[in-house]
C-alpha cells in the first residue's frame, strides 16, 4: 500500500467519527502521532480535506505531521493546530528525538547518514492555544522527559497533551509502561494530560495521577473531555526542577564514601 492510500486511510476514519463530533459538538478534536503518514505542508490534498473537516464542524484539529525545516532541508516530526476557520494556529516541532529511530546522535549522524530517521530537533517550546487555556505537547517518546512538561508549565501551559504512537511497542506490558511515564509527568506539575493514542491506551490523567477514561489497547475508540484553565500554581519541581533528586544523589555518595572509610579495621584484615 502506497503512502497516499495509506494518507486517504487515515482521512477516511477521521471523517467516520463525524457521528461523536456532531453528538457531542468539541471544541478540539486530537489526533494521535502517526507513523508520518502526514506531510500537510506538501499535501494539498489533505490541506483541502481538513479545511473542509474543520470549517464544516467548526473545530479547531490537532494532528501529527511531518513539517519542512527551511534551514536544511529536513524535517521535523510536528503537532500542528489547525483552527475552525481552516488556517494554521500553531505548530510544536518535536524536541526530543527517538535516538537511531528519528535521529542519529552525534558524531554517529557522519557515519550512518540516512541508515535511519533523520529529523530536525525542534527548537521553540510552542503552547498550543485550547479555549482559553494553553497546552504543551509532548509527542510519544517526549513524555520520558520531566525536563519539557516542567518547562511548558513555566511558560504558562493549563494542560499537557501527549500525542503517541505506540504500534512499535507490539501488544506488551510496555503499553501500560508508557502510560504510567505520562503519570509521573502530570504529577510532577500538577497539570492534566490528555492522552491520544494509536493503538496504546488512551486516557485523561488528572494533576493527582489517576487514570480515567481509558481505551483498550488495539481497539478502535474515541473519548470526549472537557479541560479548563489551571489557577496558574506551579509545583516545587516546576520551579526549582530536579535540585532535590541531585540534592539526594549526593547524600548518598557522601554517606557511601564515609562507610567505606569507617570500615571496621578488623573486617579488613
Amino acid at each position: 500500500m502506497s503512502e497516499r492510500e495509506v494518507t486517504k486511510l487515515d482521512v477516511k476514519r477521521i471523517n467516520s467519527d463525524r457521528t461523536v463530533i456532531e453528538r457531542k459538538t468539541p471544541a478540539i478534536v486530537i489526533l494521535p502521532e502517526s507513523p508520518m503518514n502526514f506531510m500537510y505542508n506538501d499535501d494539498r490534498e489533505f490541506q483541502q480535506f481538513v479545511r473542509e473537516f474543520t470549517t464544516r464542524n467548526n473545530v479547531s484539529l490537532i494532528f501529527n505531521s511531518a513539517e519542512p525545516d527551511a534551514t536544511n532541508g529536513k524535517y521535523f516530526n510536528s503537532a500542528m493546530m489547525i483552527g475552525a476557520d481552516g488556517k494554521v494556529v500553531a505548530q510544536y516541532d518535536k524536541i526530543y528525538l527517538l535516538p537511531f529511530g528519528e535521529a542519529v546522535p552525534v558524531p554517529l549522524d557522519a557515519i550512518v547518514p540516512g541508515f535511519v530517521g533523520n529529523f530536525s530537533y525542534g527548537r521553540e517550546y510552542d503552547l498550543l492555544p485550547i479555549g482559553d487555556a494553553k497546552a504543551g505537547v509532548m509527542i510519544c517518546f517526549e513524555s520520558h522527559f520531566g525536563q519539557l512538561s516542567r518547562r511548558f508549565v513555566a511558560d504558562g501551559a493549563d494542560v499537557l497533551i501527549e500525542m503517541t504512537n505506540d504500534g512499535y511497542l507490539g501488544p506488551t506490558p510496555v503499553l501500560r509502561q508508557h502510560l504510567a511515564n505520562a503519570v509521573f509527568r502530570a504529577v510532577e506539575t500538577n497539570r492534566p494530560i490528555l492522552r491520544v493514542t494509536n493503538v496504546g491506551i488512551t486516557a485523561y490523567i488528572t494533576e493527582k495521577g489517576a487514570v480515567l477514561d481509558p481505551t483498550a489497547a488495539y481497539q478502535e475508540d474515541t473519548r470526549v473531555w472537557t479541560v479548563s484553565k489551571s489557577d496558574g500554581s506551579q509545583t516545587f519541581y516546576v520551579k526549582y526542577g530536579d535540585w532535590f533528586a541531585w540534592l539526594c544523589s549526593m547524600v548518598t555518595i557522601v554517606l557511601l564514601l564515609l562507610s567505606f572509610k569507617r570500615r571496621d579495621p578488623a573486617i579488613s584484615n
